[in-house]
């Protein structure tokens, strides 16, 4: 199932996503359009990079300027409203809810992006190991072969293979010390493997360790400016719906700087992992051309071309060793002539050498033969580049890319929303204004009691009341007074009289009753 689905994946790439970054226009610092087919370490390849990064920051930086100038129109200019409506609140609580679930699976991305590094390491790792051990082998190797020059330099006196003689055996015999040559060139030539691999590594975990907080920290910053939202939209909190606003001010300028990187890192993998073998003869073909033009190393293009592509290319670190097994099994070959002669001792311990070396070149060829995808080092070439490079790393990348763009524009929607809130005459904090609960027992008492007030009025009883209304009662603290009836008023002047005469009296709600 899992070689199937692998297969799967390498039929469908490359990816949609990828191929749509890869389709994006280069420009150089002069804005003028490259032709990229595919990642390449030139000048003006590098530098359209960077123009991808310093024109996401122009285009967030002019955003943030419009930002600003809107806040200032708002304060000085726009009248505020009289109170935003609940349904207005709970819109920014939304969207700025939304902006941190953005934030929240641009996370899970990194999580992607973990992944292929993690598959990357540990194919370089491996690698690394490898080369190690070829080298522990190359030096057993050459240790070998030096004891073969000597032994032979000893059967060869006892030959008497002056030089002179050129008979087959005494020509052998010399050649050990060719074999002894090929088997230290093929020492140093595996001695710089490991070196460069290891520097690949320290490279690759020093350039990706700020990936992570650069994923996680808009989330967390995110998570404040919606927790400071939430509160002060409900509870009617200016302060933190202001200090929300101009905190989401920095938190874009901060998202603007991630996704400008994030974006120029994608289209960098994008253009690679269209075509990584392409991508890697570019590469490599410029490194060598950096040292002498007269006397360009084709050496480690060659080398990684036979274990990635195809075996047509001519690894010179394999064709050392190759010389080595070649020599060692020719001259063990033709000491059997000395088996029965005086040198016979001697040429016995010169066989058990030989043997030695052919072991020992054995062992190498079996460890790093193989050419194509089909070697051990293809293998690894596989997993950790287009498996975890160019499949879950570059996931990784386009996922977070994504994810923080839509982010970003929540984050702009709810900054814009927020005036509304704060600038305002009166917030109060959301409550629900419901009507009293009655009890049904209590809704018919109230319901009888007025049926018996409207009965007794109709009656005549002016002194029935109904149980539902506030009854005249006698209290001892308050004794009732006698009413009183109001003296005459005494005319002083002429206008008292009629003035007193055209007021009517004023008769209080109990004599009403």
């Amino acid at each position: 199932l899992l070689s199937g689905t692998t297969d799967l994946q390498r039929n469908m790439w490359p990816s949609p996503s990828l191929a749509a970054l890869h389709s994006i226009t280069h420009l150089s610092l002069s804005l003028r359009p490259i032709h990229a087919e595919t990642f390449s370490l030139s000048p003006e390849y590098l530098q359209s990079l960077m123009m991808v990064v310093v024109l996401v920051l122009g285009v967030g930086f002019a955003v943030l300027v419009l930002l600003a100038l809107f806040l200032c129109v708002v304060i000085s200019f726009a009248p505020p409203v009289a109170m935003p409506s609940h349904f207005l609140r709970l819109l920014t609580i939304a969207t700025a809810a939304a902006a941190l679930l953005a934030a929240a699976a641009s996370v899970t991305g990194n999580n992607d992006f973990d992944v292929g590094l993690s598959a990357l390491v540990t194919s370089l790792t491996a690698l690394l190991q490898l080369l190690r051990l070829a080298f522990e082998k190359a030096l057993s190797l050459q240790r070998a072969s030096h004891n073969v020059k000597t032994m032979a330099m000893g059967v060869a006196t006892c030959a008497h293979c002056t030089g002179a003689s050129n008979s087959s055996l005494c020509l052998l015999l010399r050649d050990s010390d060719h074999v002894f040559q090929k088997s230290t060139a093929f020492m140093d030539g595996i001695s710089t493997g490991a070196p460069q691999t290891q520097r690949v590594l320290d490279v690759l975990q020093a350039s990706t360790g700020w990936h992570e907080w650069a994923a996680k920290l808009p989330f967390f910053a995110l998570l404040i400016t919606f927790g400071a939202i939430t509160v002060g939209a409900l509870a009617g909190r200016r302060n933190l719906l202001i200090g929300a606003q101009f905190f989401s001010i920095i938190v874009w300028w901060m998202m603007c700087a991630v996704v400008s990187v994030e974006f120029a890192i994608a289209v960098g993998v994008a253009d690679a992992c269209l075509h990584p073998i392409e991508t890697i003869k570019v590469v490599l073909m410029q490194l060598a051309n950096e040292g002498r033009p007269e006397h360009v190393d084709l050496s480690t293009y060659n080398t990684t071309l036979f274990y990635v592509e195809s075996c047509e290319y001519v690894n010179p670190i394999l064709e050392p060793l190759r010389a080595v097994h070649r020599g060692a099994h020719a001259l063990q070959s033709n000491l059997t002539v000395l088996h029965s002669s005086s040198c016979a001792a001697e040429a016995l311990r010169l066989d058990g050498a030989l043997q030695a070396v052919l072991n020992e070149s054995e062992l190498q060829l079996e460890l790093l033969g193989g050419c194509g995808g089909g070697s051990h080092i293809g293998n690894l070439f596989q997993k950790g580049v287009s498996d975890g490079l160019c499949s879950s790393l570059a996931a990784g990348l386009v996922g977070v890319f994504a994810w923080q763009s839509i982010c970003g524009a929540l984050l702009l929607l709810f900054a814009a929303m927020l005036p509304a809130l704060w600038h305002s005459h009166f917030l109060p904090p959301i409550s629900c204004q419901c009507p009293p609960r009655h009890s049904f027992v209590q809704l018919m008492a109230d319901r009888t009691d007025a049926e018996d007030g409207t009965v007794a009025a109709a009656n005549g009883d002016a002194q029935q009341y109904p149980s539902s209304l506030p009854r005249p009662q006698e209290s001892a603290a308050f004794p009732d007074i006698p009413r009183q009836e109001p003296l005459p008023m005494q005319a002083t002047s002429p206008l008292v009289e009629p003035l007193g005469a055209q007021i009517p009296r004023q008769c209080s709600t109990h004599e009403h009753l």
